[in-house]
């Protein structure tokens, strides 16, 4: 390589010197590992290379991982650009100009569409910047993208939802999105965003089995339908509280996508070790002059295609109620008239809301009359086949996150405690009026529903210790399975749930079973 000096170089000449650089390795490349692989790079095939098992197999497998070109080396950025990128943010993104000024943006990505995009490898994103981040939190996935990690689905969507310079022709209705699954890209820790309407969105995607040629080429596939489409049509930014690109575990319920698949031959390597500049060595395996890589769309019933509309749905009014019934969000109106909703930990059940607080509220016009709430509480529970009360706390412990309640001594009167204030803020088992509600005795309590109903003695889900009498404190206190289980109780007259230093849920809604 003879680079021009800085100030007479074309842009092209420096963008394909990085390109030649990168592959050819030619600067600090050392003897010892070298070699070529024909076929898939594997541990176990870079170890037959001369010289190379003296690396250990870890080494060898993450070589393998990042054979070709870095995701990172499209567009020669770094690590937060592509991160912002995908995301749905950043200049590429957020730009409104013209498509003149989108094609000049796009230049890096046009160069390497036509010199490389065909002939080479592309690795999944991982970054060097994040290698000290993964170590420290021993991420089983390395120092990958947080976009693409945990990838249970073998699934990958981009979903765009504007343009930049061209019409924006969407394919896909969104559904709803669960922030909590993506809080890397939305930046919130939990939250749903729900969608009405129809087309919403451009979407593509592609999957995988493990060890294919999908599985090793899943990067080109991605190149295809993030950068590439971005340049090809000036398609950008992300369903609100999801990435732009990502694990399917982590995007949008759509109802489309287009497939992709990717095709190769001539998959071959070569193998060049680097010295870094700690002195240590480094296996580099970039793809040989045979490969020949090309991404299309999915033969229409192939079984790419078939995979892919698994993870999407056929229309979105079943997917928001299913979704709606799994979090117990029902709409309620003054009097708390029931509504039927059919919670996962209890199929077929009709259930009747009479209290919420944060993200649960329920609204009533006699939210502050104690007495005639403890009224109509009274009234269906006396209509209940089962008796069975439920609080649901999303953001509480799993074993406290759905609990389920049934008097066995008969309901206390309204002379000796008002029940609603007994369960919303002032949980006790004793008072001067005749109360008695301690556990086992005069209730019992489990996590889960037909557990309750049968009266099942389940060490995993009857609870065998309560306690009571704490001002301000509502239900259960720190009752759990086995022992005392602090800060997942509730508080619904105005006072901070403080607990210990921390904060106990405000997130909570009560529930009483009315099933006919």
């Amino acid at each position: 390589i003879n680079p021009q000096p800085q100030n007479t170089m074309t842009p092209v000449r420096a963008l394909l010197s990085v390109f030649i650089v990168h592959n050819s390795f030619l600067l600090r490349t050392i003897s010892g590992c070298s070699g070529t692989i024909s076929g898939p790079c594997t541990a176990a095939t870079l170890g037959a290379v001369s010289g190379c098992s003296v690396f250990s197999e870890e080494e060898r497998d993450m070589a393998c991982k990042l054979a070709g070109v870095p995701f990172g080396d499209i567009v020669n950025r770094y690590y937060q650009f592509d991160k912002e990128f995908l995301d749905g943010g950043g200049h590429y993104n957020d730009k409104t100009d013209s498509d003149i000024d989108r094609q000049m943006d796009t230049f890096r990505i046009s160069t390497f569409e036509t010199n490389m995009a065909g002939s080479t490898r592309i690795s999944w994103p991982y970054y060097e910047a994040l290698e000290g981040y993964a170590a420290d939190r021993e991420l089983a996935d390395g120092p990958l993208m947080s976009n693409f990690r945990d990838c249970d689905s073998n699934a990958v969507l981009c979903c765009t939802t504007s343009s930049r310079g061209n019409t924006f022709t969407p394919n896909a209705d969104v559904c709803h999105v669960n922030m909590a699954d993506s809080r890397r890209s939305a930046h919130v820790y939990h939250g749903e965003a729900h969608f009405t309407g129809s087309d919403h969105a451009y979407c593509q995607g592609f999957t995988w089995e493990d060890d294919t040629i999908e599985d090793r080429f899943k990067g080109n596939m991605l190149y295809d339908i993030s950068y590439k489409h971005f340049q090809d049509t000036g398609y950008v930014k992300n369903v609100p509280g999801a990435a732009m690109c990502g694990c399917a575990d982590q995007m949008p319920v759509v109802t489309n996508a287009v497939c992709k698949s990717v095709s190769v031959s001539g998959e071959a390597y070569v193998v060049t070790t680097e010295t870094m500049s700690d002195g240590t060595n480094k296996i580099v395996v970039t793809s040989a002059s045979s490969t020949s890589v090309t991404v299309s769309n999915c033969a229409g019933g192939s079984s790419e295609e078939t995979a892919l509309a698994a993870i999407t749905v056929d229309e979105c009014d079943e997917t928001r109620e299913a979704f709606y019934n799994e979090h117990f969000y029902v709409p309620a109106e003054a009097g708390y008239d029931p509504f039927t909703v059919k919670p996962s930990t209890a199929e077929g059940v009709t259930w009747s809301k009479v209290a919420g607080q944060g993200l649960e509220f329920l609204p009533d016009v006699d939210y502050l009359d104690y007495d005639k709430r403890d009224t109509d509480f009274r009234a269906l529970l006396a209509s209940s086949r089962t008796g069975i009360i439920h609080r649901h706390c999303p953001t509480c412990l799993p074993s406290h996150q759905r609990l389920f309640l049934k008097f066995k001594t008969g309901i206390p009167t309204p002379d000796q405690v008002n029940l609603l204030d007994l369960f919303l803020n002032d949980w006790r088992d004793r008072n001067n009026q005749g109360l008695t509600n301690v556990l086992n005795v005069n209730f019992v309590l489990y996590n889960d529903y037909y557990d309750c109903l049968n009266d099942t003695e389940n060490p995993e889900t009857m609870f065998t210790y309560c306690n009571y009498n704490s001002n301000n404190v509502g239900f259960p206190r720190d009752c759990g399975l086995r022992w005392k289980t602090d800060c997942q109780w509730n508080n619904y007259n105005g006072n901070k749930n403080v607990c210990g230093g921390y904060y106990a849920p405000t997130t909570t809604a009560f529930y009483v079973d009315v099933t006919p």
